[in-house]
């Protein structure tokens, strides 16, 4: 009489992570299964000398194959529902709608730059002085609390030449990084923000003064209004890339026909102002 019995240790089968637990336990059982004899013993029949104990592995076998494949199911909802929640959080803020409503762009500008200076800015620091429209309104402020008296013992070090107009405008006390080379805290706007809070940055001109203050300073609030936020940078504002004044119509071309630019690319524009 043919019977069938499993090694004694199943062999590994590899499974994917699709299917229901029972079917995935069946494959492991198949890759098992091998004829043998039997003997009679009793009632019924008895698996011959040391394939009994082979056969005490059956069971095993199955529940390692159904706990595996409930990991392995409960992994991939879990990667799936971290994907949705992603995707859920680029919503916009319910109560900062709310609480903005009626206003226009630029009050929303003059309120986060406002804001900024109020939260983060005291007397005795050394503060960095963005470049843009929003990051203008923080400078207002700053000039505002300077003439008042509510800021004092305070310099600044503006990130392009239309801020340090401005400052000095205002009376603003101003140095450059030559002078201080440690700055407390920089406030700057941004041409894009995607839900993991990566900018894109230097749309003003200013990209390259932007990073090095921004990179020596404790503190660096980025200051924008809903409309800068989107679900992923680009292609909503062309990518900022400051280049050397050198050749810079060749490097215009050599980044233009970079293969992972060129199919996208309607056109490559140079800028150049005073707010660099």
């Amino acid at each position: 009489i043919a019977t069938v019995r499993p090694t004694t240790m199943a062999r590994s089968v590899p499974m994917p992570i699709t299917g229901s637990v029972q079917q995935q336990a069946s494959v492991v059982m198949a890759a098992s299964q091998e004829p043998t004899n039997a003997v009679p013993s009793g009632n019924g029949f008895a698996l011959e000398g040391s394939h009994a104990a082979g056969w005490m592995f059956a069971p095993m076998a199955v529940l390692m194959a159904g706990l595996t494949a409930m990991v392995a199911m409960i992994r991939l909802s879990q990667r799936q529902a971290s994907v949705v929640q992603k995707v859920a959080t680029y919503q916009p803020r319910r109560w900062l709608m709310t609480s903005t409503a009626g206003l226009s762009q630029d009050e929303l500008k003059k309120m986060v730059g406002y804001k900024s200076v109020d939260d983060h800015v005291r007397s005795g620091m050394v503060v960095g002085l963005g470049t843009g429209s929003t990051a203008a309104f923080a400078v207002e402020r700053v000039g505002q609390k300077v003439a008042s008296g509510e800021l004092t013992d305070i310099i600044c070090i503006p990130t392009s030449e239309r801020t340090k107009e401005q400052a000095e405008s205002l009376g603003i006390p101003l140095c450059t990084l030559n002078e201080k080379s440690h700055i407390d805290v920089s406030i700057d706007g941004a041409d894009e923000v995607d839900p993991d809070w990566n900018l894109v940055k230097g749309g003003g001109g200013a990209l390259l003064r932007e990073k090095m203050v921004e990179i020596v300073s404790d503190k660096f609030i980025c200051i924008v209004d809903e409309s800068k936020l989107c679900p992923g940078l680009g292609p909503g504002f062309p990518l900022p890339v400051e280049i050397t004044p050198f050749c810079h119509e060749h490097t215009m071309r050599v980044v233009a026909g970079l293969p992972a630019i060129a199919p996208y690319l309607k056109e490559a524009v140079l800028r150049m102002g005073s707010s660099s």
